[in-house]
């Protein structure tokens, strides 16, 4: 192993850890992959090559999470829902490729790499150095498409792999993290009105109530279908229920919902609750006004549908 190879090898290893925008890392990438080189031409060990190969896939994973942050579009993006962003010239994601000189297909491979779960990107590592095998991003890139989709976060939905029936299931229903981005959230408390309540609020901070069956520290901790609350009590009710809840006691919600609410209904799902004359369900008294559309960012993330009602 050369002075020089350790020398730059160490160097680059500084700078990944300091680094903080995209340009800085995508920098520190860029010598990773030259000095990746040098030490294949210096005839260097494949230990050496893949301690090498190794900041130059972190760089690369970091680089995709940061690009994965920024905003899409500078504007609302399309009218079928604010929450749809195409990237537009303007936006910070295009502007911030521009100027470290990325293409659009690297920043997505990189994204790519950045969406595998941290254990299996650590575990692809350390499992390909022990075996003395080549350390790349192709292999990486690989491992991204052929992840298994967990529901880690919903153990709920876990529990039966996703497999979700429409009957529902008897697995309680909880989280471990907020689940919805923090513009879903921005866009859910805009939508909020007067006094609110927050059923099945899960980890979410909105609502002047917060209610939920499971989750400690709540306001009120109760069966979001049977809350024993006065009728109209609430000018705004908001509830993203469990994906697994059982046929009659999301009937049961559905009309819960209605009977709490006075002027507005917001309800989150894979489905809106609204007949073919655009009212309610569960009570004519409330018309459809809104619906907004977004959806995650794993591969086959289920859509998700916020339908706003009001009287």
């Amino acid at each position: 192993m050369t002075g020089d190879t350790i020398v730059h090898f160490s160097n680059a290893y500084q700078e990944l850890m300091l680094a903080r925008d995209v340009d800085e890392v995508k920098a520190v990438r860029d010598k990773a992959a030259a000095l990746q080189l040098y030490a294949r031409q210096q005839g260097e060990s494949l230990e050496m090559q893949n301690a090498i190969a190794e900041i130059k896939l972190r760089a690369e994973r970091r680089a995709g999470e940061l690009l994965a942050e920024m905003e899409r579009n500078q504007s609302n993006g399309l009218k079928i829902g604010p929450l749809y962003q195409p990237v537009t010239t303007g936006s910070e994601y295009s502007q911030a490729i521009e100027r470290a000189g990325i293409d659009r297909m690297t920043a997505h491979r990189w994204q790519e790499i950045a969406s595998i779960p941290e254990e299996k990107f650590e575990q692809h590592i350390a499992k390909n150095k022990s075996r003395g095998d080549e350390l790349t991003s192709s292999g990486m890139l690989r491992l991204a498409k052929n992840t298994t989709v967990t529901y880690q976060n919903q153990p709920g939905i876990h529990a039966t792999r996703g497999n979700v029936p429409l009957a529902g299931t008897s697995h309680v229903y909880t989280v471990e993290k907020l689940l919805w981005p923090e513009q879903v959230e921005g866009l859910l408390e805009s939508l909020l009105i007067g006094k609110s309540l927050h059923l099945c609020c899960g980890k979410s901070r909105l609502g002047t109530v917060r209610l939920d069956l499971f989750e400690p520290g709540v306001d009120i901790q109760a069966d979001a279908a049977m809350t024993g609350l006065e009728s109209e009590s609430f000018d705004s009710v908001l509830c993203d229920p469990p994906y697994n809840g059982q046929f009659q006691w999301n009937h049961d919600l559905l009309t819960e919902l209605a009977r709490l609410a006075r002027e507005r209904i917001i309800f989150q799902h894979w489905f809106v609750p609204v007949d073919v004359d655009g009212f309610y369900k569960k009570s004519h008294r409330f018309s459809l006004n809104k619906i907004y559309l977004w959806q995650p960012r794993s591969y086959f993330g289920r859509a998700q549908i916020i339908s706003v009602f009001d009287s």
